[in-house]
């Protein structure tokens, strides 16, 4: 008598944001299209299955309502924005380091710490200090923002979502993944 094992392994997939992140990452210290911080955000969402409701005026998915539930994954959308920050050196020297963005993207990496004292990690292209080389503005960094520093502008994040594909146009997408052991007459 043969008898047939079937087991049924369900694997967790990656969340949309999680690919975003892994996307996002496997991109540092290279350039991503044209090297504007939009591109990378754009391929970001491309590449994870995530729609993308209105990249034009700056809406990357559905808008976190406060700045304090970002996640890894969100993007955000950088209007005005001016942080600023001093601090005094062991030598007491004092140091002031003002960061501007009139009109950037980034992609939240990492989350530290809770509510406005939080310090975002993210990654960006089309970024850098004065002077710095154009090519070397153009590729994916990895910079940290103190929330509590922002002065003034408006920053949004946004939550990338799943593309929703009708059933009809679907592809063959792995969802668990099958096993079973060989038939006498298969060895």
């Amino acid at each position: 008598m043969f008898t047939l094992l079937l087991v049924l392994f369900l694997t967790d997939s990656p969340s949309v944001s999680d690919r975003v992140v892994e996307y996002a990452r496997s991109q540092l210290g290279k350039k991503v299209g044209d090297g504007e911080c939009t591109t990378l955000a754009v391929q970001a969402l491309r590449r994870s299955g995530a729609r993308r409701p209105d990249a034009r005026r700056g809406i990357w998915g559905d808008e976190v309502p406060s700045l304090k539930e970002v996640q890894p994954g969100d993007i955000l959308q950088f209007e005005d924005v001016v942080f600023f920050k001093r601090r005094r050196r062991a030598d007491g020297a004092i140091l002031t380091q003002t960061l501007t963005f009139p009109h950037h993207t980034a992609i939240v990496v990492k989350v530290q710490g809770k509510g406005s004292r939080c310090v975002l990690t993210i990654l960006h292209q089309n970024t850098g200090v004065d002077g710095e080389d154009e090519e070397t503005r153009r590729l994916v960094k990895e910079g940290s923002l103190e929330l509590a520093t922002m002065r003034s502008g408006t920053l949004r994040a946004y939550r990338p979502a799943a593309e929703i594909v009708p059933e009809d146009q679907a592809q063959d997408r792995p969802r668990a993944r099958r096993s079973t052991p060989a038939r006498d007459d298969e060895r």
